[in-house]
């Protein structure tokens, strides 16, 4: 035995049957339209998604669906290699939802549940390959109820989706005899390797970092156990690799430029204070486990189920293995995850969807540990069947007891506000602003969720604007002595004070930002439009259109 696996673990093919592809995209069907349901009264959907990364992956998506539209495939395509994308996992399933059932807050949502279709089909038919239906229905069940599943479905930031691709193909290398596989399952890691560096770009540092570690780490622990299999490490890691370039490498072609300058960004420029947190050694190294990011993407129930599951799991492979215990542990396996762990970890960059593969590998780690379990109690004797089948029913009810919806507490009044006074501005926008004019941003979001609702709408498609960055003063004065419109937020000067009291901006900078709000009451500037406030936690708030009088 090796690796935790029985011995009948490796003769079990993954085979596809009609009947259970169907039922797995029902099930993937109602856990999404769960999901947008619960989202569309109680979480992002009600409108907080537009005030987050969401809402740029959407005008693109928009953009270029209009594209489509008006011009074909070959239009569209031509687009893609003119206007690179940031992270073509947050626009095309925005592009393949809108398109498939129109221009709905949830129509993204909705695409996204082709991720679930294929997380389900990959757990069903291929962790849990083999076993009788009833039990990949129960391992199915389990995995739905972890959070980073349902977060999934509604986040419109293409992290996520990433993360459980980094983390399947971690899986792939490490669980068995990587250099002794067949071709195909080389080649299918490779293409999910490809999809995650395609599915985020901006994230690729990380994510080539793990998959260069797990096949260097595999192929090296096998040839020093096996000599023999050193003429196996050129072939069958080049298959992977030749998959996951194929998959990657346009795009990568086209937006090289792009996604190293954003990786700067985010890793060396002045915008990475915004991504780093202040924590101390161990809360560092909790962060993704039962820190912000553990407890919105793992959860509490989860993470004591997941050390109850593998002390249970080392203790039968213990078991088993008595007389030869390390030889046959799986080495790889702890080391990767050792290592994916230090890499999230160590770096003060840090937010919940940066390092989501650490959460994802303990999502498949825990699946596969549970799998390898019920494997061993199907040789049982029938006593321990029935005390094993008795924790698993108790396992399922608690998992399912404990699921909680990825954003159940926004206040629901406040966000329809939002989204009603964002539309406000979007028919206002598109009824004063010409094509060909400039609106300087001194807000955050309000006109760029305002675009996404005129492109929605196509109340005047053309319009776009341009976002005020007090990162970069130089362009921000540029821009707001050119500018036709002025869109002010009052909220922003509070905004630009905490960030000088954090230290993310100089008081120079500070200065500067204030000097152009005071601007806006000398006569060059006419005020349009005013909006009240859209959050009632924060009175005096107010939203500000100015137009700018041309001598």
């Amino acid at each position: 035995m090796n690796q935790l696996e029985l011995p009948a673990y490796k003769e079990h093919k993954v085979e596809f049957t009609l009947g259970r592809t169907l039922l797995w995209l029902l099930i993937a069907g109602l856990f999404t339209t769960m999901q947008i349901q619960q989202s569309l009264r109680g979480g992002r959907l009600i409108s907080w998604f537009l005030l987050d990364d969401d809402s740029i992956y959407y005008v693109d998506a928009l953009r270029r669906l209009m594209v489509f539209h008006g011009g074909g495939p070959d239009k569209l395509f031509l687009d893609f290699i003119q206007n690179g994308m940031h992270a073509p996992g947050g626009t095309l399933p925005a592009l393949l939802g809108f398109g498939l059932f129109g221009p709905y807050d949830w129509a993204p949502s909705a695409a996204r549940g082709l991720v679930i279709f294929g997380l389900i089909v990959f757990v069903a038919e291929y962790l849990c390959r083999g076993l009788p239906l009833i039990w990949k229905l129960c391992v199915v069940t389990l995995a739905l109820t972890w959070r980073i599943i349902g977060a999934t479905v509604t986040e419109g930031r293409p992290d996520l989706t990433m993360a459980l691709l980094a983390a399947m193909g971690i899986m792939l290398i490490t669980e068995s005899n990587w250099l002794g596989s067949r071709w195909q399952k080389q080649v299918f890691t490779g293409v999910i390797w490809g999809l995650a560096l395609l599915w985020k770009p901006s994230a690729s540092i990380v994510t080539i970092f793990l998959f260069v570690f797990a096949l260097g780490i595999a192929s090296f622990y096998e040839w020093f156990k096996d000599k023999g299999l050193f003429q196996n490490i050129i072939p069958v890691n080049l298959r992977c690799l030749g998959a996951t370039v194929a998959v990657a490498f346009i795009h990568y072609v086209i937006n090289w430029q792009g996604i190293l300058g954003y990786i700067n960004m985010v890793l060396f420029g002045k915008f990475s204070r915004e991504f780093h947190q202040n924590l101390s050694f161990l809360g560092h190294g909790l962060y993704y486990l039962s820190g912000a990011a553990g407890r919105w993407l793992i959860g509490y129930h989860w993470l004591v189920l997941f050390v109850l599951i593998s002390t249970l799991a080392l203790g039968h492979f213990w078991y088993q293995n008595r007389q030869d215990f390390w030889p046959n542990f799986p080495v790889v396996a702890l080391i990767m995850f050792l290592i994916t762990w230090l890499s999230v970890s160590i770096p003060k960059t840090k937010t919940p969807h940066i390092g989501a593969v650490f959460p994802a590998l303990i999502f498949f780690v825990a699946l596969y540990l549970v799998v390898y379990l019920i494997r061993y109690y199907q040789l049982a004797s029938n006593r321990k069947k029935l005390i094993f089948y008795g924790g698993m029913s108790l396992l399922t009810a608690v998992a399912i007891g404990q699921m909680k919806w990825p954003a159940a507490r926004y206040d629901v009044a406040s966000a329809q506000k939002v989204y009603q006074i964002t539309q406000e501005i979007a028919v206002d926008l598109a009824q004063q602003v010409k094509p060909n004019e400039l609106i300087v941003e001194l807000s955050y979001w309000y006109p760029s969720v305002a675009n996404y609702h005129i492109l929605k709408t196509g109340i005047d498609p053309q319009l776009q604007g341009v976002t005020f960055s007090h990162q970069d003063l130089a362009n921000a004065l540029k821009l707001f002595n050119q500018a036709d419109y002025i869109f002010f937020d009052t909220g922003y000067v509070d905004s630009v004070e905490r960030d000088l009291n954090n230290g993310k901006i100089t008081e120079y900078e500070y200065n500067t930002v204030q000097d152009l709000i005071r601007k806006l009451d000398s006569p060059k500037y006419q005020l349009l439009q005013e909006y009240p406030n859209p959050y009632p936690l924060e009175q005096g708030r107010k939203l500000f259109l100015y137009q700018r009088i041309k001598s």
